[in-house]
């Protein structure tokens, strides 16, 4: 160490390398990481907001609730199931970022009027992401991958096929390889396809 003249300044303490490491790359507490996520990485995203706020509605509406038309029992719901699905690359050690992919699948409630079943709708990608669920980018539906694959929640079926035509329709929102069939099948899960098909089938008891 080489001698320090009187007159030289004096030298503030040097802080040990790892402890210069964590403050740039790290925080101090989970509070100043979700901050900055928050301020600095819009997290959690509107997607994020958007599965936090429907995810609640996990009970079965009751029929005497919501009849939209008490003549014809209709009960203007839908149940949404959710899942995530996480992909490794193949050939790719266990320890490559994964590919993550939130898609929703939608059902027609048997009391909803329809006048025949169209079973469920294909799986709607809503959400991609490439990176690990401890990753500080990663959003919340990601994070909360457990809690949130498999579970359902029910929204009215207007609001819901309205949103996925929207989704469908925005640059914003993944690639789905099954979009035309999503279409058809948001189609015929409406309000107008099932009253065109309760016209012709009145018009045809009156005929018959």
């Amino acid at each position: 160490m080489p001698p320090v003249r009187s007159d030289d300044p004096p030298q503030a303490p040097t802080a040990p390398r790892r402890t210069q490491r964590y403050k740039i790359l790290g925080f101090n507490t989970p509070a100043e990481r979700e901050a900055y996520r928050r301020d600095s990485l819009a997290i959690p995203t509107e997607l994020d907001r958007w599965l936090a706020r429907v995810a609640k509605a996990q009970d079965r509406p009751a029929v005497d609730d919501i009849k939209d038309f008490p003549t014809f029992g209709i009960n203007d719901f839908i149940e949404a199931t959710i899942r995530v699905v996480e992909t490794q690359e193949s050939g790719v050690a266990t320890v490559a970022a994964a590919k993550w992919s939130l898609e929703l699948c939608l059902l027609v409630l048997p009391e909803s009027g329809a006048m025949f079943p169209i079973g469920p709708s294909p799986w709607i990608i809503l959400g991609m992401y490439k990176g690990y669920k401890t990753s500080l980018d990663a959003p919340e539906w990601v994070v909360k991958s457990d809690e949130y694959d498999g579970s359902a929640f029910y929204q009215p079926r207007a609001r819901m096929l309205e949103m996925i035509r929207t989704q469908l329709d925005s640059e914003l929102v993944p690639h789905n390889p099954s979009r035309n069939d999503i279409l058809r099948w948001s189609f015929m899960a409406s309000s107008v396809h099932n009253a065109r098909v309760r016209t012709i089938v009145d018009k045809c008891d009156e005929y018959s």
